[in-house]
């Protein structure tokens, strides 16, 4: 028996007999709860968006690149003077190298079209401005197709670039609510907004906990739920427009003037483009090619007016479509260029050659569908 260790006697003794509190949280430390610093929060399952990730801009990583695979061929050049000015001057916009594929730049684009992209982007933008008016000649029902169709590659194509990114969403519920909004609600109106949006969140909480995929519910069904709204939701739109029975005419004016902002912003920004609009959100936009897209929409406006696309007939409503479109159009570019970069994806498809992925082609009109929706019920036309 070692003669220094107290007794056990002793050692109640010494702790009294009445209880000893804490009257200070404060003195409190971590070893009481046996945890770190690190403890009370889990980095193990971070995922995806939530991955503390150093920022990398992917455009001058490809230019990067690309030098490296010219350099042993490039041959040194003696300058002019006023030629090396003109260099010195340019550098303060860099542009992407002419390989980089041009449906990153997009409207408002700096990046000069290249001599083998131009061409590709000229015969899809032809072939699907060909479908679109078929589509319109055949009438709501054509329109409604073509507008489903649409809406279902752009959701997948969001989904699938949540996927690349490291995120588990429920692709096949999110995709299913986007395509059928657009013809429930050809059918049955606002009504429908409220019914498919609550089938889809409902089911994405069960598909989690039912762990028909095993992952994070909080963050995938989170996931899930926002590309149902981005893409069904706001497609959806086009169903209320074409519950109308001018619904084919709002819809065509609304594609001409977002396609005369998109074609007009793309060149004057890809020629005359040099002060940058949002450089974090998308390096290549000008406010230039801004000012020449929303001034293209304004006057698509005009020229529905004075030819007279019903129900557009009227030149004060054709104005304001123009206007509106020229408002949103921009703010929908600028959304999609923004998840693109949050997630890393250069484009979110391939599908369209010389234009990218669906979603990369008809961002624009995702915000323009609801904001011409409450201008036709704003200004009571049937």
């Amino acid at each position: 028996m070692i003669a220094d260790e107290p007794g056990e006697e002793e050692v109640w003794a010494a702790a009294g007999s009445e209880p000893r509190f804490r009257s200070d949280a404060g003195e409190w430390g971590d070893g009481d709860f046996g945890v770190g610093d690190e403890g009370l929060h889990d980095e193990t399952t971070a995922m995806g968006a939530l991955v503390d990730v150093p920022v990398v801009d992917d455009d001058e990583e490809f230019a990067a690149q690309v030098a490296a695979r010219r350099a042993p061929a490039r041959r040194t050049r003696t300058r002019p003077p006023r030629a090396r000015g003109r260099a010195a001057a340019a550098s303060q916009y860099p542009t992407i190298d002419d390989e980089t594929d041009a449906s990153r730049g997009g409207a408002n684009s700096r990046v000069t079209p290249t001599r083998d992209d131009l061409p590709a982007r000229l015969i899809t933008g032809a072939v699907l401005a060909a479908v679109a008016l078929l589509a319109f000649v055949i009438g709501r029902a054509g329109t409604a197709v073509l507008v489903t169709v649409i809406v279902a590659a752009a959701a997948f194509e969001l989904f699938e670039g949540f996927r690349r990114a490291g995120f588990q969403p429920a692709t096949l519920l999110g995709l299913l609510g986007s395509l059928s909004l657009v013809g429930i609600a050809y059918n049955h109106g606002e009504r429908a907004f409220p019914l498919v949006s609550a089938v889809v969140v409902g089911f994405t909480l069960f598909w989690y906990l039912a762990k028909v995929v095993h992952a994070r519910p909080m963050v995938n069904a989170a996931v899930t739920i926002f590309g149902f709204a981005y893409i069904g939701i706001l497609g959806g739109f086009a169903g209320l427009l074409l519950v109308f029975p001018d619904g084919v005419g709002m819809i065509a004016g609304l594609a001409l003037c977002a396609v005369s902002y998109d074609v007009a912003g793309y060149f004057v920004g890809s020629r005359m483009g040099h002060r940058p609009l949002m450089p974090d959100v998308s390096p290549n936009k000008t406010i230039e090619g801004l000012a020449g897209g929303m001034a293209a929409s304004v006057f698509m406006g005009f020229l529905i007016g004075v030819v007279g696309l019903h129900p557009w007939n009227t030149l004060g409503h054709a104005l304001l479509l123009g206007v509106v479109v020229a408002v949103f159009a921009p703010l929908g570019d600028l959304v999609e260029s923004m998840l693109k970069r949050d997630l890393g994806l250069k484009d979110f498809g391939t599908l369209l050659p010389g234009h990218g992925g669906v979603l990369d082609r008809f961002d624009a009109m995702l915000l323009c569908l609801p904001a011409v929706y409450y201008l036709v019920v704003a200004l009571g036309i049937t």
